[in-house]
């Protein structure tokens, strides 16, 4: 069953995109949007591009704060190709990028794959956090887009029946029944030996989350950790002087098109594929609704003109991805292959 799994993970995930992709495109004029885009400034998407890489360079040396504190060291640049690669990786096979990032820093720099998991996982939380706190200053600078936002991804047009948040209540719940069957079944269904080897690799993962507490570098982490999410808003906001009508957004309206694409690459597709537009579409279509574009693009064209700037910030950082996480792959891979001749 693994083995067909492996092989139809690829397209599946693939079909989710598609089909959200094919949401995204309704009801809008795809000539339109290519159009667009041909007229929209590139200098201002070069800007994106380059904030999008400084982001996976940051990351990457912030990985290596994490290390520190576990015994382990791997070479800055080694260990920002790893990161690419792993963006690289999520392109072929959503969340993959984190195993497959791992692996390749510990084949060129031997630091265990169990201690660089739990450092990534650690990573997660720490984004998580800041996806959050992020989406409710959002909030706070423009109560009524987010709102509207949100009945518009749950078809929602009364907000006081809960929409999106009793799903997300049911899912947590679901989750939460989950683990503690598991827990309550773990050495009744799991062999010893199985138990020992999952058990062994659980700890080593929780020997890189606590490397937090260990932290040497903490104000080089902190700042890492800021400058990773303001390259962020900043890839997305540029975009909006791309285009003449989009040009009047203010800086609070483009960390809300960030926010809203980041819960859209949360979606099981390849980079975010069709789930970043939807999630933008609907972005857009919230800031016509608050009365944000009134003016500057007519009612019936907001939507299309939010898969417009989706296509462009989508496609833009998936190239920049491609080529930088080959590059990455290629880099490393020569190194491997020098040590190996070299032991």
């Amino acid at each position: 069953m693994k083995a067909i799994w492996k092989w139809l993970k690829i397209p599946v995930f693939l079909a989710v995109g598609v089909g959200l992709l094919v949401l995204a495109l309704k009801d809008v004029d795809t000539a339109e949007i290519w159009k667009r885009i041909q007229d929209a400034n590139f200098g201002w998407v070069a800007v994106s591009l380059l904030l999008g890489y400084l982001a996976i360079v940051s990351r990457g040396l912030r990985w290596n704060c994490l290390l520190e504190p576990i015994g382990h060291r791997a070479h800055p640049g080694r260990s920002v190709h790893a990161v690419a690669f792993g963006y690289f990786a999520n392109l072929g096979i959503p969340r993959s990028g984190e195993l497959a990032r791992c692996t390749i820093l510990n084949q060129s720099d031997d630091v265990p794959v169990d201690k660089l998991f739990g450092t990534v996982i650690l990573e997660r939380v720490i984004d998580t956090l800041m996806l959050g706190s992020l989406l409710g200053l959002a909030f706070v600078l423009n109560v009524d887009v987010v709102d509207t936002f949100f009945q518009e991804l749950t078809g929602s047009d009364d907000p006081s029946d809960g929409g999106g948040s009793n799903l997300l209540w049911y899912l947590l719940a679901g989750a939460a029944l989950g683990g503690i069957l598991l827990l309550v079944l773990w050495k009744r269904i799991v062999p010893e030996g199985l138990r020992t080897k999952v058990e062994g690799f659980l700890k080593g993962i929780l020997d890189g989350v606590k490397s937090i507490s260990k932290l040497k570098q903490r104000t080089a982490f902190l700042c890492h950790t800021l400058f990773i999410w303001a390259c962020y808003v900043g890839m997305s906001y540029v975009c909006v002087f791309a285009f003449e009508e989009t040009s009047g957004l203010n800086l609070g309206d483009g960390l809300f098109l960030m926010v809203a694409g980041g819960l859209g690459m949360l979606a099981p597709a390849q980079g975010g594929l069709g789930a970043y537009h939807v999630a933008v579409k609907y972005a857009f279509i919230a800031l016509g609704s608050a009365g944000v574009l009134a003016g500057v693009i007519p009612d019936h064209e907001v939507a299309e003109f939010g898969v417009t700037f989706a296509w462009l910030v989508w496609s833009s950082q998936t190239l920049m991805i491609l080529l930088g996480g080959f590059i990455g792959y290629l880099v490393l891979l020569m190194h491997i292959r020098n040590k190996q001749a070299q032991a």
